[in-house]
């Protein structure tokens, strides 16, 4: 195969029978095959996943996972400099919300973060450089919950059209690479409510006269 940068063919060619190189004859003016391919860049795709916290009650507390999405690379590893996470919350505040993370819940790893929320948009927009091999790779959000926070209080997170939300490079061909969809992918909403402890009465031993 004849791979081309620009305008420039590069063909090396050598003897079968002596091992001496050859200056090869071809009737094209620019040495180049009879059909062009392109090598396109690789594709990140970002869904809600299905390991994401159900639509349920949680308590306030530190890192409390918030939603799970799953970031689909195809063709070649992904490069990520910048991934904006926005919320909406109930009646609590941009100051009852902190340290937000992105983590790999594969290993456990810390890919971003922590931050807090903005002030005036209750958004928050990581810079660390996340790699991602091709394949699936589950990104967990947490973030820690206030005490003071209302009970049955509210809080969705939500990734606000990966396509200009996220920025992307292609590792291999260093092209820069729009995610998919164009629309905001968001976990389930979340009700804070107080933890609960309850107490039964084992089966055994069985109730008897202890002399």
């Amino acid at each position: 195969a004849d791979l081309t940068d620009g305008s420039d063919v590069r063909v090396q060619a050598i003897g079968n029978t002596y091992g001496f190189y050859i200056t090869p004859t071809n009737s094209l003016t620019n040495g180049q095959g009879g059909s062009d391919q392109t090598i396109q860049s690789g594709t990140l795709t970002v869904t809600r996943s299905a390991s994401t916290p159900a639509a349920g009650n949680i308590s306030s507390g530190s890192d409390i996972s918030l939603a799970i999405f799953d970031f689909q690379v195809l063709g070649e590893p992904m490069k990520l400099t910048s991934i904006n996470v926005d919320t909406t919350l109930g009646t609590m505040t941009y100051d009852q919300v902190t340290n937000v993370k992105l983590t790999d819940v594969a290993t456990g790893t810390l890919l971003a973060g922590p931050k807090d929320l903005v002030v005036t948009t209750e958004d928050v927009t990581f810079t660390d450089v996340i790699i991602l091999p091709v394949g699936v790779t589950k990104m967990k959000v947490t973030a820690n919950l206030a005490s003071d926070v209302s009970l049955s209080d509210t809080i969705k997170i939500d990734l606000d059209a990966p396509s200009t939300g996220i920025v992307a490079k292609g590792m291999t061909s260093n092209d820069s690479v729009t995610p998919s969809p164009t629309s905001a992918v968001s976990g389930n909403t979340l009700v804070i409510q107080a933890a609960a402890l309850a107490a039964i009465t084992n089966t055994t031993p069985a109730a008897r006269s202890v002399v």
